[in-house]
């Protein structure tokens, strides 16, 4: 028994292989391995910060914050888990252990280009267009985006991204590269859409119409947007839109310049005016702004005409209308000392306007409550406020001050 039976210390002794799965148990003794394991880990041993990270986008106080800053306040991990917010191929909920992340946590697949190009081209096209032109041609034309966080920042005023210069292309475009902005490394031209720059990738078939015809067709064809420039022969009636300027432009007669703080500026017209562009600077200012324009919106010379109108005007007319209204008058105020305190910088109403549709249904959905309301009952913004006449709001006079005596 001694000699056949392994149990008692007999039996044949054979070389096996190693095992290639790994032990239900630890060994008594560790051993030191040769590569690094093929079973991953479920968790991190220490979770660490990735701090090289942070949150991107341009909104103000969310913008800007390294995991460092969030501290450990969860609020954050809500707030900043949006697209909008991601930096660096990763969101706040990869990037930081408070929000489920860590520097050790990869993001798969990688939402960047790789440095080199994959052995095989993929089944389907790359999110991000590669660094260099494809060999084969496109199926369908390409769509253009914006250069990620590209901002146009002057001084300590709020900076604007590209999205800012779609309302007006042809005037911000030109200011903006005249000032010689360039963020990133890029210029508005290079960086922005709007402006003929930003990165193209591919897209389904634009709805829009071509700049140019693809051939003559028998009728002119429906633009689903106006053009930027007048057509060949006017058309049989009307347009439903109203165009951006007139063809010709005209002072506006009545207006003059509001009473400011320097009467030589005061009470001029556009007459008065002529071709001095000299005035379209000094008097393009909240005090000499009257009948609800500035000089820049009634006088050709600065820009405007008769026929820009500010509609509604955010200010309230110096003289009474003509006519009585039909009905008072009804304007908002937010809440007065109303904050969402549950971040290091408290957000009143005024910092909510900012970009409302993203903190109103974030800061909403949690429910909070300050002085008794939520934030749609306190900020105007988002659907609340005060809803006053205009004559009941008491403002102090802002020109005026105690004389002196004897």
């Amino acid at each position: 028994v001694y000699e056949a039976c392994c149990a008692c210390g007999g039996g044949q002794h054979v070389e096996a292989a190693s095992s290639q799965r790994p032990s239900q148990a630890p060994t008594v003794i560790p051993t030191l391995s040769s590569h690094p394991s093929r079973v991953p880990t479920t968790a991190p041993t220490v979770c660490e910060d990735d701090d090289n990270w942070i949150s991107g986008g341009t909104v103000p106080v969310l913008s800007g914050l390294s995991c460092d800053a969030l501290g450990g306040n969860e609020t954050f991990c809500a707030l900043l888990d949006d697209p909008q917010f991601s930096n660096f191929s990763k969101s706040v909920s990869q990037a930081c252990c408070i929000c489920g992340g860590s520097k050790l946590l990869s993001p798969s697949p990688s939402i960047a280009s790789s440095d080199r190009p994959s052995v095989s081209p993929s089944n389907s096209a790359s999110a991000l267009p590669t660094s260099q032109p494809s060999q084969i041609a496109s199926q369908s034309p390409s769509a253009c985006v914006d250069e990620p966080d590209w901002r146009f920042v002057q001084g300590t005023n709020v900076a604007l991204g590209c999205s800012a210069f779609t309302f007006n292309p042809e005037k911000f475009c030109v200011e903006i590269n005249d000032l010689g902005a360039v963020y990133n490394g890029k210029s508005v031209y290079e960086a922005c859409c709007a402006c003929g720059g930003g990165q193209h990738v591919e897209a389904a078939s634009s709805q829009r119409p071509s700049q140019v015809p693809t051939s003559s067709s028998s009728a002119p064809s429906l633009s689903i947007q106006p053009s930027f420039r007048p057509s060949a022969s006017p058309s049989s009636k009307p347009s439903n839109i109203p165009s951006n300027e007139p063809t010709e432009c005209a002072d506006d007669p009545d207006w003059k310049s509001g009473n400011g703080s320097n009467t030589i500026f005061s009470g001029l017209s556009c007459e008065t005016i002529g071709d001095s562009t000299f005035w379209c600077e000094a008097l393009d200012r909240e005090e000499y702004k009257n009948f609800g324009k500035l000089v820049s919106q009634a006088c050709c010379t600065c820009g405007g005409s008769k026929f820009s109108s500010s509609s509604p005007s955010s200010i309230m007319s110096d003289m009474p209308s003509s006519q009585p209204s039909v009905s008072p008058s009804i304007v908002c105020v937010n809440e007065e000392n109303w904050y969402f305190n549950l971040l290091p910088v408290p957000l009143g109403c005024f910092a909510i306007e900012t970009d409302p549709v993203q903190f109103c249904q974030t800061i909403g959905d949690k429910g909070t409550t300050y002085c008794g309301k939520n934030i749609y009952e306190a900020c105007c913004s988002c659907g609340g406020g005060q809803h006053v006449e205009p004559g009941s709001i008491c403002k102090d006079d802002s020109t005026w001050r105690s004389g002196g005596g004897d």
